[in-house]
């Protein structure tokens, strides 16, 4: 269990040690096991509603022709959301730093190796590549006519379709912070006045779950190709 001591000179969401005061959601003083119980439960919960909600796109693909056409906006938005959260992990790289698990979080379950310095670059990187990619892509498949496709890059599925489902496994892969952030109180931005709110965790794992849902949408073809692969 984390120690709910404080001293004058630690800030509550800020470092390993601002991490391990009470956080708003007291997760984080909980026994060991039951954070580790937490911290995979709140992924297979993430797992289950991003699987319902792709099921209600795919029927809203399927029998709307509107929503078909609002579908071409996805590439391009996101690839701008990607780009641009890309670039922050350099221009202020110290703040997404202070969201990444200190090593023994939730009860010893992280033990990821490298530097909180390697992961938010590598992602940073990631998310930079992977949205211009995103948005040639889209803008290739909403300009040209519907029987040009966007170049093959990775697979046959396309450009769009292979930086989507890279994308898609990316916020994957940055989870944890998003959940640290949530059970252990770590501030992004490090400026904001007070705790973080539980409420605001509710909003943002709503909004991941639809992330993740037209993240898989545009991606499918390309994990359906790369499933022929393999077979």
């Amino acid at each position: 269990m984390a120690s709910s001591s404080s001293s004058p000179n630690v800030t509550p969401g800020i470092g390993e040690a601002g991490c391990k005061l009470p956080s708003p959601s007291g997760v984080n003083m909980m026994d060991d096991t039951t954070q580790s119980a937490i911290f995979v439960g709140i992924l297979l919960a993430l797992g289950v509603c991003t699987s319902a909600f792709n099921a209600v796109l795919t029927s809203l693909t399927t029998n709307f022709e509107w929503f078909q056409s609002f579908r071409y906006s996805w590439p391009i938005t996101l690839g701008l959301v990607f780009v641009a959260a890309g670039i922050t992990h350099f221009a202020v790289s110290a703040e997404y730093k202070n969201i990444y698990p200190y090593r023994g979080a939730w009860g010893g379950l992280w033990k990821l190796p490298g530097s909180p310095d390697f992961h938010v670059a590598w992602t940073g990187v990631a998310e930079l590549v992977g949205g211009l990619g995103l948005l040639v892509g889209g803008l290739i498949d909403w300009l040209e006519p519907v029987y040009v496709s966007s170049p093959n890059i990775v697979t046959a599925a396309g450009l769009e379709s292979d930086c989507a489902a890279a994308l898609y496994l990316l916020t994957w892969a940055v989870t944890p912070a998003n959940i640290f952030m949530f059970t252990h109180g770590a501030k992004l931005p490090m400026e904001v006045e007070g705790n973080i709110p539980v409420s605001f965790h509710v909003v943002r794992f709503a909004m991941q779950v639809m992330l993740l849902g037209f993240l898989y949408q545009m991606g499918e073809a390309t994990f359906d190709a790369l499933l022929e692969y393999t077979m």
